[in-house]
């Protein structure tokens, strides 16, 4: 019977081994999507012209737009895979950091998108405060998640 029992400790241990690995290898690959989010959203800000782009420019910024709120929708489906198992590993503040920055960062781009084909006033300075504070909300998303990384490497 002990012998029985010690192979169920030792198999338990070995599960909960694999599933903090699974849930790290999750937590990473979405801090790598959160960094490519930021550096794809730093190049449209860079992008953003003085004047009203007009066709070929607004065409190019509207498509570049498209495909950041395609990687937002992807992380946003990433972080649901794993949110729950990241609040079981009290990472809450992660959890909730991460959905916050990604909502924040798509409501921005929406914004953009309405600006850019909308024929009121082209304010840029105002696009790209807009597009810093998408940035900045997807830095902070991403630190929340490093933070929460390294938690669970220090853990037992």
């Amino acid at each position: 019977m002990n012998w029985f029992n010690n192979l169920n400790s030792q198999f338990d241990a070995l599960t909960i081994s694999a599933q903090r690995g699974q849930l790290e290898r999750a937590v990473d690959q979405l801090r790598k999507g959160l960094y490519a989010l930021e550096a794809d959203s730093q190049n449209l800000l860079d992008r953003i012209p003085d004047e009203r782009p007009t066709g070929v420019e607004r065409d190019s910024l509207l498509a570049l737009d498209r495909k950041l709120m395609n990687e937002v929708n992807q992380l946003r489906r990433d972080q649901r895979a794993v949110g729950a198992d990241i609040r079981l590993n009290d990472g809450t503040d992660a959890d909730e950091s991460v959905t916050g920055g990604l909502a924040k960062r798509g409501a921005v781009l929406s914004s953009v998108e309405h600006q850019l084909g909308s024929t009121t006033v082209w304010d840029a300075n105002a696009t790209r405060a807009s597009l810093k504070q998408g940035i900045l909300a997807v830095r902070n998303a991403q630190q929340a998640a490093t933070e929460f990384r390294k938690k669970l490497a220090a853990a037992p």
